[in-house]
């Protein structure tokens, strides 16, 4: 729950939307980004066009004057400014926002509660309340699924904030997930959470203490770590590195290419972690009548890069056939695992610089 002052002109309620499957979409925009607000008191909707309250049954029943819609902020995120003091007279009230992206690519809703509350009005202070409800850290642990539990689970749980800044070594990277280890990155301590739309994230960790902080390897981005030793309160950056996609050297050609992950902590690779060939191809694939040739597959090793990248370039006149590929890589206990996918070749999973990720074909095992 967000806790606001009431009477405040300006409550900025923002939506961020991320696409978590094909990770250079985002920022996600462009899209349609609704807010409906209910009064939790009496059920009363927010009527945007007559700034009044209505009674309507259901989220379903509510009509468009119920619904506005948020700017987009061209950063994967989306907002607006809604005056609780003119909405609701500055009354101490909790409000239910329901968020919806109803069409498009991208569907789907998200729901938050706002309490306003007079500070001047209260006995007890804010740190004072939490005391008094044993929710907070020095009031004992907090009660399992309560508002303190959920929090503590993702930012941490101690008495001392840690600012870390996210950026691609000069602009901040927002809307990417930050994850707070111990010193020998064995133990996560807290995470992972979003960074805003100025790169910031923040966790509540225990104070004189080092840590490994570490924003997350993504198609986009790599590295970034960094130890830091808590003294009071702490900023961190952590500049990444962009990864780039090669782009095809012909416009006759796709880019085919694959990021290698590790189950274990969701790591990369790395340079040469694992060795892609293509083994074979589908013989629809094969002839090529408009050049009068026949393209056959040679075992060339494609090793991942530093990011546990991997790509190769295709001709687009392979169609929709069928590839057949082979990964190599080290497990743990020092033994070759050797696995063979297959997926079938789709123009419409390129992007706009003709290439395509081989996760989007849904390879399978053979």
């Amino acid at each position: 729950m967000i806790t606001a002052t009431s009477g405040e002109a300006v409550n900025v309620l923002s939506v961020l939307l991320l696409d978590d499957f094909v990770a250079y979409n985002n920022p996600v925009t462009g899209q349609v980004v609704t807010v409906a607000i209910r009064r939790d008191s009496d059920a009363k909707w927010w009527n945007w066009v007559t700034a009044a309250w209505d009674t309507v049954a259901t989220y379903l029943a509510l009509t468009a004057n119920n619904k506005q819609a948020l700017t987009d902020n061209t950063d994967g995120t989306y907002s607006i400014v809604w005056n609780q003091a003119t909405a609701d007279a500055s009354a101490e009230r909790e409000y239910t926002m329901m968020y919806s992206v109803s069409g498009g690519v991208y569907q789907g809703m998200a729901s938050e509660q706002w309490r306003f509350r007079d500070p001047a009005a209260s006995g007890l202070d804010a740190q004072a309340t939490r005391d008094s409800m044993k929710l907070a850290a020095t009031a004992g642990a907090p009660a399992y699924g309560s508002l303190d539990a959920l929090v503590i689970a993702a930012s941490g749980n101690g008495d001392t904030l840690l600012t870390v800044t996210v950026t691609d070594g000069t602009n901040p990277i927002p809307a990417h997930a930050v994850t707070v280890w111990d010193s020998t990155g064995a133990v996560k301590r807290a995470g992972p959470l979003a960074t805003s739309t100025l790169g910031v994230v923040t966790f509540a960790l225990a104070d004189a203490t080092a840590y490994r902080v570490l924003p997350r390897t993504t198609n986009q981005y790599s590295g970034g770590a960094a130890t830091v030793t808590l003294d009071g309160a702490t900023a961190a950056t952590c500049a990444m590195t962009a990864a780039a996609i090669p782009a095809p050297t012909s416009p006759d050609n796709y880019v085919l290419f694959g990021y290698e992950r590790k189950v274990e902590r969701d790591a990369p690779f790395g340079a040469g972690g694992v060795t892609v060939t293509i083994r074979a191809i589908d013989s629809t694939g094969r002839t090529d009548p408009t050049a009068n040739a026949q393209r056959s597959p040679v075992g060339e090793e494609l090793p991942t890069d530093v990011n546990g990248m991997w790509s190769i370039e295709v001709a687009k006149t392979l169609g929709d056939c069928r590839i057949h590929i082979t990964k190599a890589y080290v497990d743990a206990a020092g033994s070759i695992v050797t696995e063979r996918q297959k997926a079938r070749l789709s123009a419409a999973a390129a992007n706009p610089q003709s290439q395509i990720a081989w996760a989007d074909l849904s390879p399978t095992l053979e």
